[in-house]
């Protein structure tokens, strides 16, 4: 069965052709999204009768997308990465591949989300082509990608810190003298210190 309007097979039909949902679930799941709101899928998965794998692939069915069940850093190029802030691709779930054919291949958990894939083709500027995966394959290959891609900054840091710290090193070796002054100062004022608080004792008792 097809949807009237999109022409597209109903989600339903796919769960229960391929995926062995029972018309029993399906039933339940539906009256819940009539009193309640909400997506079929994903009461589906609150109610058991399927796996988010398992729905993920029938939406990749559904809207005729790849299904990419497990993402390799290998296939990120870290340039579209840059391009894309990380609280977005966290907050939509959606992480840039590489391109194809004039467009970029992006993985996504939600090819329902048009709103953030519009977004996300203004940032890259071209054509986008949504690949569906799983939520901890993105999220762990997110993760990883984000952090090799700051990783070089980081490292230029590292260097900047150890230039300042030997230049600061040399200066303190240059100035020993007012430094041995500045440390018998000290030593007075904290000996002045102690001798005034003898006093203050001293009186105290008296």
């Amino acid at each position: 069965m097809n949807d009237e309007h999109s022409g597209r097979p109903l989600l339903g039909t796919i769960l229960e052709e391929k995926f062995g949902l029972t018309e029993a679930k399906l039933l339940e799941a539906v009256n819940l999204q009539q009193t309640k709101g909400g997506r079929l899928g994903e009461i589906l998965i609150r109610l058991r009768a399927i796996t988010e794998e398992q729905l993920l692939q029938a939406l990749a069915i559904q809207f005729e997308l790849p299904w990419l069940p497990d993402l390799d850093v290998n296939q990120v190029d870290h340039e579209w990465v840059k391009k894309v802030p990380i609280h977005f691709a966290r907050r939509y779930h959606v992480l840039p591949l590489k391109t194809e054919d004039g467009s970029v291949l992006v993985a996504t958990t939600d090819p329902m989300e048009t709103a953030a894939l519009d977004d996300l083709r203004l940032l890259l500027g071209l054509p986008i082509k949504p690949i569906l995966t799983s939520s901890l394959s993105l999220l762990a290959c997110l993760n990883r990608v984000y952090d090799e891609a700051a990783s070089p900054a980081g490292a230029e840091q590292v260097m900047e810190d150890i230039a300042a710290s030997e230049s600061l090193d040399q200066i303190a070796h240059e100035l020993d003298e007012p430094q041995d002054l500045l440390d018998a100062t000290d030593a007075d004022a904290g000996e002045a210190h102690l001798g005034a608080r003898s006093r203050r004792l001293y009186v105290a008792s008296c």
